[in-house]
């Protein structure tokens, strides 16, 4: 017999090039058990998730909507209803960190400003004439928390009489330092009307390790007769910092020393153009004449005066700065824009409470490293090379195809870079990225006094007709070689000089 479909997924996918490069992932997931026919169960979700590859986050977003569990699956009525939202954030460049809430967070916890609100999920009993029962929970992970709570509400009327209960519990696990924040009550009340026959109200907050705080409360009323009991009670010491003192200024220089924490970084609209050969020597890096050197250290902060490391004391320095840097003897003063930031937790470098420690951020961008670039290129002494290559002509007006012999020419320094910025590449580079003034094909203006050829064996001039308009390199050597066609031999060198 054929198959029934439990599960359907749909998916829309946008993709967003060249820069940045992201990809948005729309979906719809419905699923009906235990078939689609009589479904007792009914789910859902929207799904919206966004990968950003250029600066390495990552998305998503879920909403569960129109879910249900049918009590009856002939009816549309005696429902339990299903609801709630959930979230992810992540980023995997820097410091690797994710945040994942399911139905929202602890109450002590304060999420990144840019973190949404959701609701709580959310299970409620059917609309029954004077019942009413509604359960809602949440669990969120932070790279250092665990979070995970929940509340039962059950209410009944009946007469002018009500009863009402709840119970509830919310528990946060500190991973660093290690802590873990529990709270539970629970409540009873009966009324009459709006008068209060009967109410208990039971609450506790327990604290540790280390230091155990137990603090809450009883409230009793009883015919508009109340009362409170208080119950504090603290056992134990907090366990003091570790008696170990760092040197944090020696260990941000030698990770500042350390090889494995430099990199180089290409000029992408260079990509192509500066081809670089292997290093004649080991542990040798080459660097493309635009491209930049970053240093990066994970140590702590710069430019930023800390109070503590890993909850240890510091001995010496506790502001870190680069004052100097030497690109080759070249002496070069840091600018403000050339810092670059590193992911660190506040929590390992600020005296903070249990309470902010909770309201920081996980991980923040502060100062950890260098760009370092330099205005001046340098080149190495010019080096004579030959080339070996074949021209082909296409002679529009006559509509001939003409293949000249192969030709061995040898290329000083200047023409290697005129060449460099000539065919298809350069072109397409030109065209795609509209930047002409940052690579501009040079010109070789003829309309004036005609192109001039050296021969450079003989030392004899050639010159060119007049034309029009401007023509590239190859053009006019193709020129020169047309105007001494009769004389041309392999042995000649020809220089072209633009006018």
């Amino acid at each position: 017999g054929g198959g029934t479909s439990l599960i359907t997924v749909n998916l829309g996918v946008l993709v967003e090039l060249p820069d940045p490069i992201r990809i948005a992932i729309l979906g719809q997931l419905k699923a009906l058990f235990p078939n689609k026919d009589l479904p007792i169960v009914e789910m859902n979700i929207d799904v919206f998730g966004l990968i950003d590859i250029t600066n390495g986050t990552l998305s998503i977003d879920g909403v569960l909507r129109d879910s249900c569990i049918r009590l009856d699956p002939t009816k549309d009525e005696g429902m339990i209803t299903l609801s709630g939202d959930m979230a992810m954030r992540a980023e995997f460049q820097g410091k690797p960190s994710m945040l994942l809430s399911v139905g929202g967070f602890h109450p002590k916890f304060t999420p990144p400003d840019r973190f949404p609100t959701l609701r709580r999920m959310q299970v409620s009993m059917p609309n029954i004439p004077g019942v009413g029962l509604e359960f809602s929970s949440y669990l969120a992970i932070t790279p250092n928390t665990f979070q995970i709570g929940g509340r039962l509400d059950v209410w009944a009327r009946f007469s002018g009489f009500s009863a009402e209960g709840y119970i509830e519990f919310d528990v946060l696990i500190q991973f660093q330092p290690f802590g873990f924040d529990f709270h539970t009550a629970f409540g009873v009340s009966v009324r009459a009307g709006r008068i209060t026959l009967m109410g208990v109200d039971v609450s506790t907050d327990i604290k540790g390790p280390g230091k155990w705080e137990i603090n809450g409360y009883a409230r009793f009323e009883i015919l508009k007769v109340k009362k409170k009991i208080n119950l504090e009670i603290t056992m134990g010491k907090k366990k003091p910092n570790p008696a170990e003192t760092y040197n944090v200024s020696q260990l941000v220089y030698d990770a500042l020393a350390d090889i494995g924490n430099w990199n180089i970084i290409e000029d992408s609209e260079l990509a192509g153009f500066v081809r670089l050969t292997e290093a004649s020597q080991d542990n040798t890096e080459l660097l493309n004449p635009k491209g930049a050197v970053q240093a990066i250290q994970k140590i702590a902060p710069l430019n930023t005066e800390i109070e503590e490391f890993s909850s240890g004391k510091i001995s010496g320095a506790k502001k870190y700065e680069i004052e100097k840097v030497f690109i080759g003897s070249t002496q070069v003063t840091p600018q403000s824009d050339q810092f670059i930031e590193e992911w660190f937790s506040p929590a390992s470098f600020f005296k903070m409470n249990d309470k902010e420690k909770l309201a920081a951020p996980s991980f923040e961008e502060m100062d950890g490293g260098i760009n370092l670039t330099s205005s001046n290129t340098y080149a190495g002494e010019s080096e004579e090379i030959t080339i070996k290559h074949e021209e082909i002509c296409i002679d529009r007006t006559l509509n001939q195809r003409r293949k000249f012999k192969k030709l061995q020419q040898s290329l000083e320094k200047k023409e290697l870079h005129k060449l460099s910025k000539q065919g298809p590449k350069a072109k397409l580079f030109r065209e795609n990225t509209q930047i002409l003034n940052k690579l501009k094909t040079p010109q070789y203006e003829i309309n004036k006094s005609g192109f001039k050829g050296i021969d450079i064996d003989n030392g004899k001039e050639l010159s060119i007709n007049k034309t029009k308009r401007p023509v590239t390199f190859a053009e006019a050597q193709f020129a020169m070689k047309q105007k001494n066609m009769s004389s041309f031999s392999n042995t000649k060198r020809y220089e072209v000089k633009a006018q």
